[in-house]
């Protein structure tokens, strides 16, 4: 029979595994803090760039703070059709396109 290795308790039950804040750093959903956070229109695909309205190009696209900071802004001046989208300059092919609902 296999016997699995008996592992020593820990003495503390609260602390992080061992190897936790390795696999933390490596993961990609810790890169969401790291995304831009862009206000893009559905059908044009075009980004809003703030002081010159919209742009094809999400290098000059606005910067929102959070979330609900865009949403909240497409709200307020009552856009239609608007996704946020959280993009990586790393890599744009992990960009996350969160639809707005009327």
């Amino acid at each position: 029979k296999y016997r699995v290795p008996a592992q020593p308790l820990n003495p503390n039950p609260f602390a992080k595994p061992v190897g936790f804040t390795l696999w933390l750093s490596q993961h990609p959903l810790i890169d969401l803090m790291n995304a831009k956070v862009f206000l893009r229109n559905r059908s044009t695909a075009h980004y809003y760039t703030r002081s010159t309205g919209w742009s094809g190009n999400s290098s000059v696209a606005h910067d929102f703070d959070a979330v609900e900071d865009a949403n909240y802004f497409a709200r307020t001046e009552r856009f239609v059709g608007m996704d946020v989208v959280l993009h990586y300059d790393d890599d744009p092919s992990c960009d996350l396109i969160l639809p707005l609902r009327p």
